[in-house]
């Protein structure tokens, strides 16, 4: 049915060439894939973060006996370095995710408290406000799901080159954006 409905508004707008039409259906579609990505992102990134982190411990802990054996040997040291640097990242995994709350329960109650004001909703929120502030807190989360499913790119990127993460992570989104918008 609903996409019966699309494909209704996409040959109406198109036989009466209305290109203004045509852009709003386009850009409301790719908004709704964009949320549904980054929805299904999050999902995975809560069931399979951790359950990766785990393993990545596990397989270190494992691990230590070799990597002193390594010792000895002349690239011994460099073997331990980054046996030491992967531990620092795996455990710099909680305190982003913490950041990363922080961050979007503060920016969630600020848009929350700001945007009823702002729809003259005094005395909170009204059944004319709900859907819009609903949408709105969905799609924080959809964004904060995604920073979620970046948490060890961006862990990398305090170890490594963080400018290079960045502009990483930010084509990886922009790609995402793009291939919302041209599907």
């Amino acid at each position: 049915m609903i996409q019966a409905i699309q494909d209704g508004v996409g040959v109406w707008a198109s036989g009466i060439n209305a290109q203004t039409a045509l852009n709003d259906f386009a850009f409301a579609k790719a908004q709704q894939q964009k949320r549904t990505g980054y929805g299904l992102l999050f999902r995975l990134a809560v069931y399979w973060l951790p359950l990766t982190k785990a393993v990545m411990e596990l397989i270190l802990l494992g691990s230590f006996l070799i990597i002193v054996l390594f010792l000895f040997f002349p690239f011994g040291t460099s073997i331990f370095k980054n046996y030491v640097m992967a531990f620092l990242w795996l455990q710099l995994w909680a305190p982003l995710f913490a950041f990363e709350n922080f961050i979007f329960t503060f920016v969630g109650s600020h848009l929350l408290s700001s945007s009823t004001h702002l729809a003259g909703a005094s005395h909170g929120i009204t059944l004319t406000t709900y859907s819009a502030l609903q949408q709105m807190n969905a799609d924080l989360g959809y964004v904060a799901g995604f920073l979620a499913a970046a948490t060890p790119i961006i862990a990398a990127g305090i170890f490594r080159d963080m400018m290079s993460v960045f502009v990483q992570a930010s084509s990886y989104l922009g790609g995402a954006m793009q291939s919302a918008a041209f599907a």
